[in-house]
């Protein structure tokens, strides 16, 4: 329980401190747009600036958390005991391969729902959204990651073994993604 309390503390030092951040970041990017920089900016309202603070504000704290938990790492146990000594030539074929199989996971998506006619295909979009893509994938899945597979599988590992720690995470992963805000 006491680790409970101490997440809990963390998520609301989250949330205040990201309501605070976020007004000052709402109005620093009117007045850059009033003056005519990143125009860009005007399609986004309020809330994305809210919902950004708070990830900004989570990770900045979140390796202030893993020590005050008394976590050994970002990656939980039963990653660890494989990688420990690992040479490059074994993890980077298995990192390519993961990479490999979640894109062509994602394509077949992809190729299914246009399909089944959920989406349109328009052509490819341009090199800077592409990138803009990527790059925002890229860091999403290794904050993801860290938190996920990290934080909350070295709790669950310390009171249940690593096996509990994976399937718990692999399920609340899962669950947080159908968690989606109705657009209206």
């Amino acid at each position: 329980m006491k680790e409970l309390a101490k997440i809990l503390v963390y998520l609301g030092a989250v949330l205040v401190c990201g309501a605070l951040l976020a007004p000052p970041l709402y109005w620093g990017a009117q007045a850059l747009m009033d003056a005519g920089f990143l125009l860009v900016l005007k399609k986004y309202a309020f809330q994305k600036y809210f919902n950004r603070s708070v990830m900004v504000v989570a990770v900045l704290l979140l390796g202030g958390l893993v020590r005050w938990l008394g976590l050994e790492g970002w990656r939980p146990a039963v990653f660890r005991k494989e990688a420990k000594g690992v040479p490059l030539a074994v993890w980077r074929p298995r990192l390519g391969l993961g990479l490999l199989m979640g894109a062509c996971v994602m394509g077949g998506l992809g190729a299914a729902y246009v399909w089944a006619g959920f989406y349109r295909w328009e052509g490819f979009p341009g090199g800077r959204v592409v990138l803009g893509l990527v790059a925002s994938a890229a860091v999403v899945g290794v904050l993801e990651e860290c938190v996920f597979r990290g934080v909350i599988a070295g709790l669950v590992e310390r009171s249940k073994g690593a096996g509990a720690g994976l399937w718990v995470t692999s399920v609340l992963f899962a669950a947080v993604h159908f968690l989606k805000p109705d657009p209206s």
